[in-house]
This record gives structure tokens, sequence and C-alpha cells, in this order.
């Protein structure tokens, strides 16, 4: 299917209600209801080329998040394609102190199509130290079970004048069951704002 001008190839319409409570959560219900057109064959989930329509639903519940400990909880369930997709995840937040931000994340998906069921679950951890309001340090560390890969990000930010850092990147792809590393790579970056 070769595509003409001016065609719709994704499209997505939105509808959300919510409730605000004083303490600063939120409580949302959410239907969307998307359009995809194929032009070549979804090969992992073996969807033929054609034109596809499907809606899906979800709620979500966010915690004050001002709070030293906080998070989110969220459930969407609904079309996927030519089948069906139901997917739960949640985060908890801690905020022991200014310095320090922890992110816990989870999240599971059930796709269920006639070619047979893909489930993934993904768990992540999240760090932010902020040494000062000059230096900060992320770390990201995620789990794929479906793939059995573990992830690690870590990120040092300095910034020695205004508009001026340092960044200093390390990136690392593992595979948990042989425990070989997939990539790795260290990435430097200085930037530096000249004034005439």
């Amino acid at each position: 299917m070769e595509p003409t001008a001016g065609e719709i190839e994704t499209r997505e319409h939105d509808l959300t209600a919510g409730l605000a409570f004083e303490d600063g959560a939120s409580l949302n219900f959410t239907t969307t209801e998307s359009f995809e057109r194929l032009e070549a064959e979804f090969a992992r989930y073996s969807i033929p080329i054609g034109d596809y329509k499907f809606r899906d639903y979800a709620i979500t519940y966010v915690s004050d998040r001002s709070s030293k400990v906080g998070g989110r909880v969220n459930f969407r369930q609904g079309e996927f394609w030519i089948g069906t997709r139901k997917s739960v995840g949640g985060e908890l937040t801690l905020r022991p102190d200014y310095h320090w931000q922890v992110d816990t994340t989870f999240s599971r998906d059930d796709i269920e199509v006639p070619a047979g069921s893909f489930p993934t679950t993904l768990v992540g951890l999240k760090i932010l130290y902020a040494h000062s309001s000059r230096s900060f340090l992320n770390a990201f560390l995620q789990s794929n079970a479906e793939r059995n890969q573990f992830s690690t990000n870590v990120r040092l930010k300095i910034i020695h004048h205004p508009l001026s850092e340092i960044f200093i990147v390390f990136n690392e792809r593992r595979d948990t069951v042989p425990g070989e590393v997939v990539d790795r790579g260290v990435v430097f970056k200085f930037t530096n704002l000249f004034s005439f």
C-alpha cells in the first residue's frame, strides 16, 4: 500500500474527565480512540497491511507531588489493533530531603492478538541527588523481563558558570541470562558561554 499525499496515517482522540482533591492529588478517567494506517505488516504481532481503529480506557490516580512520599497508579484496558491490551503501572516517589529524590516504577502490559500473547514487564529505579545548585547526579536503572536485559544510565551535570555546563554520561545494556554486555558507552560534553 503506497501512501497518498494528504492521507492520515495516525490519529488519536482523547477525552479526559478528572477530579482534583484539596491535598493536591488527582484522579483522571481517559478514553482514547486511535486510527492507524499500516503500509507494511506489523511483523511483531503479525498484523497485516490495512486501516485500523481501536479504543481503550484508562484510570490514573496521582497523589500529592509536594509530599515526602508520593506516587501514581494507572490501569488501562481496551482494544489493540486486532486484539486486546491490558496495562497496569505505578510509581512510588520518596523525597527524604531537598538533596534526594528516589522513584521506583513498575509497568506490566498484556497484549493478546491472534498471533499469540505478548506480556511485557518493566521495573525501574531513578535516583536524583542534588549536591548543590550547581551539581547534580542522575541514575536510571531498568529491568526488562521480556528481553532479559538490564539497562543503566548515569549522568553527572556540573554548572561551572551560568549557562556553561559539564556532562559525563555512562550507558550500559546487559543481557541478564548470560550476563554479557550488549553495549556500553561513556560521553563527555563541555559547554561554555562566551561574552563578547
